[in-house]
């Protein structure tokens, strides 16, 4: 079966919005995989510390790309509504608590200086 030229177009446009993702995601899987390769010769104690790390650093990351996309779609609805003072509520709404995770991210973990002294 053929696809027509109306659904090459479509498969196309897929396509474009497809490959950053993937590509984000490989990378993303390539640095933990580095990781463990270069951490392989530390000892088992540190590769598994990077694990866990990894592990907090997904779910921050899946955090994000969940309110990137949930503002997108209402920024979008809106746009098409041509309400753009709804879009700035929404940008500086998801602007505030990307600040909040990223802030209460680094606060937890945040290590006493005074350890180290």
């Amino acid at each position: 079966m053929r696809a027509t030229t109306k659904e090459q177009g479509f498969y196309s446009q897929i396509f474009k919005l497809v490959l950053p993702i993937v590509i984000q995601n490989l990378l993303s899987a390539a640095v933990n995989s580095a990781d463990v390769v270069m951490l392989n010769y530390v000892g088992q104690s540190a590769i598994s510390a990077v694990s866990l790390a990894s592990n907090y650093a997904n779910v921050l990351f899946m955090v994000y790309y969940g309110l990137g996309t949930g503002a997108t779609l209402l920024c979008a609805q809106y746009f098409g509504k041509g309400n753009m003072r709804a879009i700035q509520t929404v940008e500086i709404l998801r602007h505030h608590l990307r600040c909040c995770g990223r802030n209460c991210f680094y606060h937890a973990t945040d290590d006493d200086a005074s350890v180290y002294r």
